[in-house]
């Protein structure tokens, strides 16, 4: 399977979360793991894999996973990282907890890229 089609079935599988039931849970937590493991596998590939799976930054559901790992586990061109940062800015605009997470996130990762 391709990168871009296995981290799709990825956020599949993180979509289906039910927080009542600890087995959805368990396979949601191991399905962010593995989108992460995919990202680092990607990134040792080089940057026209990254950017080959960047192109998943134009989906809405995969773009909220994405655009922290590849923050997090890749140097981006700076358009790409621009683009991650303004996903995520957007996702810090809502009220609750995700909101919440989101604006601890930025306030951790954008001095790690040198962004304020």
């Amino acid at each position: 399977m391709k990168p871009i089609e296995e981290y799709k079935a990825l956020v599949e599988i993180t979509e289906t979360v039910d927080y009542i039931d600890r087995q959805t849970i368990r396979s949601s937590n191991k399905g962010v793991a593995k989108m992460y493991q995919l990202v680092h596998s990607v990134a040792r590939e080089g940057p026209d894999a990254i950017d080959e799976l960047a192109r998943l930054l134009d989906d809405p559901k995969a773009a909220r996973w994405l655009a922290h790992q590849l923050v997090e586990c890749t140097e981006l061109p700076k358009a790409t990282e621009e683009k991650c940062f303004a996903i995520i800015e957007e996702l810090s605009k809502k009220d609750g907890p995700g909101g919440m997470g989101e604006k601890i996130w930025l306030k951790e990762w954008k001095p790690k890229k040198g962004r304020t």
